[in-house]
């Protein structure tokens, strides 16, 4: 397992793992397919590549789009997707969202063993 500390100045402990790349890469990559417009933003920093040759990775962005989009047509209940009462829905463009995303909510603990400390942010 590999692990780096992410930490600017090297002062504190700020663990990155694989599973922390690997799984930010596949959800800004499904998120980036489903929605070119919104503005991504990951904690590790892992920007969209298309990620060309990668037959396999490309097949499992593929499969889960359109799990994602099946499922979004069919298992979204009304309350699951709200905007704020003040935001006009009519009038905001994809190009003004911004989606936040950390992979592995809880690296120190998830390097722990407390699986039940791990979370994934995206929002």
């Amino acid at each position: 397992q590999r692990v780096a500390n992410k930490s600017e100045d090297g002062s504190t402990w700020d663990p990155q793992t694989l599973a922390d790349v690997e799984t930010e890469r596949m959800i800004v990559s499904v998120l980036s397919k489903l929605f070119p417009d919104v503005c991504l933003v990951g904690e590790e920093g892992i920007v969209p590549d298309g990620s060309e040759g990668d037959e396999k990775f490309e097949k499992e962005v593929e499969d889960a789009c359109r799990e994602l989009s099946y499922s979004a047509d069919c298992n979204i209940a009304p309350w699951e997707v709200q905007l704020p009462s003040s935001v006009d829905s009519e009038s905001i463009s994809l190009k003004d969202v911004t989606i936040w995303i950390d992979p592995l909510d809880g690296t120190k603990e998830f390097l722990q063993g407390n699986k039940n400390g791990v979370t994934t942010l995206i929002g």
